[in-house]
């Protein structure tokens, strides 16, 4: 997901900082169900930024079979920290 995070100009120009929990859904193929955000950063600028990073990811790689039941359910922290 990292490669896929792009820190908002905005948030950038004001220097907000933040962690933001993404709850998130994938299907069998690895493809995103639905993606929400469980622990905001307090920047609604960032927190849409961590969703769009997790939907850009997708598809994610299959897991080897059986190993999981779908659809599989994952959280997921994304980080913007200016430096």
């Amino acid at each position: 997901v990292g490669a896929f995070k792009k820190y908002p100009p905005e948030a950038k120009s004001r220097r907000e900082q933040g962690r933001v929990k993404v709850r998130f859904r994938v299907d069998a193929d690895g493809e995103i169900m639905s993606a929400e955000v469980v622990d905001g950063s307090g920047s609604r600028d960032l927190d849409r930024a961590a969703v769009n990073a997790v939907k850009s990811a997708s598809p994610f790689p299959r897991a080897p079979s059986g190993m999981f039941s779908y659809p599989l359910t994952l959280e997921l922290e994304v980080s913007f920290e200016l430096t």
